[in-house]
């Protein structure tokens, strides 16, 4: 995709120019290789990752069509900057997918900013959803903008700055994505620090294999994104989610992923909007307060009734007496 288009804050999963996702095309050869290395695959799990520009996610839709995680997007640029943004659903889509039981990760895209700055305004954008898993989470910057003012050197510089404070904030994973092109385009090539991070390719091919940027480590590889669901023939259906994009992820299940994160077990709490869980609450009080004062009104109606039927019994007796009087002088 062209700067233009990625000029707006905001932006447009829709605007990417494919070119920078599907090339390179590895050639019949290559792709017959690949064939034969994906019969000892690793394996793997279905991932989507999702922004507002997906609208409302069906989320009991999305699970039924074997999707195991989502990776929704958080914010991008630095606070007090012409890119400070936050998706404007991430609040509502986080809580949901975690209801749901979707493991959610997060990611933050990079506007070229310091490593610092767009940390700072990651963690205040994502500050009820880290609380809320504890910080057992990964969060990924996605790397696919030059903005034409910093050198390939320094972005790498702030790029993996960003990725060790996020580590230093007590968040369990950190890593980069980008694809083979834009690795080209924004970073030095003899960028060496790929290493230190987790990697998600954007390679969208049908071949079995990714092919990784320059001087990306396989093992760091662990999420390759490798199409967009309907757009590509090869990419398996989800639905509940629109124009959406696939991923795999190199875990044996969810439980593995979710060792990876350092999650026990799903959180079985309830993560509804503050103003919905405030009402649900006052609700609940009511409720309560009403079955108090309903426990209160039987006792005492339960209470009357026994002075009521003691009352009786004394009558009874007192007829009984009368009866017997009144049998006695007839006889």
């Amino acid at each position: 995709m062209s700067d233009v288009n990625l000029a707006q804050k905001d932006f447009n999963p829709f605007l990417r120019d494919p070119q920078y996702f599907e090339k390179p095309d590895i050639g019949l050869v290559r792709r017959m290789y690949s064939e034969i290395l994906a019969l000892a695959e690793q394996p793997k799990i279905l991932i989507i990752d999702a922004s507002h520009w997906n609208e409302n996610l069906d989320v009991d839709a999305i699970i039924a069509s074997g999707v195991v995680a989502i990776i929704l997007k958080c914010s991008e640029g630095e606070e007090d900057s012409y890119y400070e943004y936050k998706d404007i659903n991430f609040e509502v889509n986080w809580r949901k997918c975690l209801d749901a039981g979707l493991i959610v990760m997060v990611y933050h895209f990079a506007r070229d900013g310091r490593g610092s700055q767009e940390k700072s305004w990651f963690m205040k954008c994502a500050d009820e959803f880290l609380q809320a898993v504890d910080g057992k989470t990964a969060v990924w910057l996605d790397s696919e903008w030059d903005g034409g003012k910093i050198t390939p050197l320094q972005r790498g510089n702030r790029h993996f700055a960003f990725c060790d404070l996020i580590l230093g904030e007590g968040i369990t994973q950190s890593g980069i994505y980008s694809s083979v092109n834009y690795v080209n385009k924004l970073y030095a090539p003899d960028e060496n620090r790929w290493g230190n991070v987790w990697l998600w390719n954007a390679h969208w091919t049908p071949n079995k294999v990714d092919t990784l940027p320059r001087n990306w480590p396989a093992a760091k590889r662990i999420v390759w994104q490798f199409g967009i669901y309907p757009t590509y023939y090869w990419a398996p259906v989800v639905n509940g989610a629109g124009t959406v994009d696939v991923n795999w992820g190199y875990w044996e299940d969810g439980p593995a992923l979710r060792s990876w994160l350092k999650q026990s077990t799903p959180d079985p709490e309830n993560h509804l909007h503050p103003d919905l869980q405030e009402q649900i609450n006052e609700i609940n009080v009511t409720i309560a307060n009403m079955i108090t004062e309903g426990t209160e009104r039987d006792a005492h109606i339960s209470a009357n009734e026994s002075a009521i039927g003691a009352q009786g019994n004394r009558l009874d007796k007192h007829d009984e007496k009368f009866n017997n009087a009144g049998n006695a002088l007839i006889d």
